[in-house]
């Protein structure tokens, strides 16, 4: 965590030094939202964040889905991107914002299919070109 601090500016270190250490109750906001559709990201391990406002956001935020890491500290999206990453993307493709490869493959046989182009023809006359263009390099 040192060799993380060590990358902040001062501006940027008071600033979330001040958020942290201002504890607060948690208050409702005037934006209505769909709380299924929150992830609250939280690491298991130990970090500055006090347990009393983890609990409050927990309470806040009931119908959320919690996405617990093991390990992650202060900064999960950089000791634990990967991890991270992955919790992040399950959130989107659940609510339809990330496709997954095969429906990205069906999505494009779909469009070839409706545009009357055949991905095979097309491979054969790619492959075609590219032996002439090596032949006439010879």
């Amino acid at each position: 965590m040192v060799e993380q601090l060590e990358t902040f500016n001062q501006r940027e270190l008071a600033s979330r030094m001040t958020l942290i250490c201002s504890i607060g109750p948690l208050k409702p906001t005037s934006l209505e939202f769909d709380q299924e559709k929150i992830t609250v990201l939280d690491a298991l391990d130990e970090v500055a964040v006090p347990e009393k406002l983890r609990e409050e956001v927990y309470k806040f935020y009931p119908h959320a889905r919690i996405a617990q890491i093991k390990e992650g500290g202060n900064f999960p999206y950089l000791s634990r991107s990967e991890e991270l990453n992955m919790h992040l993307t399950v959130h989107l493709r659940k609510h339809g914002y990330v496709l997954s490869n095969e429906e990205k493959r069906s999505e494009k046989l779909e469009e070839a299919e409706e545009s009357g182009e055949d991905e095979e023809e097309e491979d054969k006359e790619e492959d075609k070109e590219e032996a002439k263009e090596l032949s006439e390099e010879k």
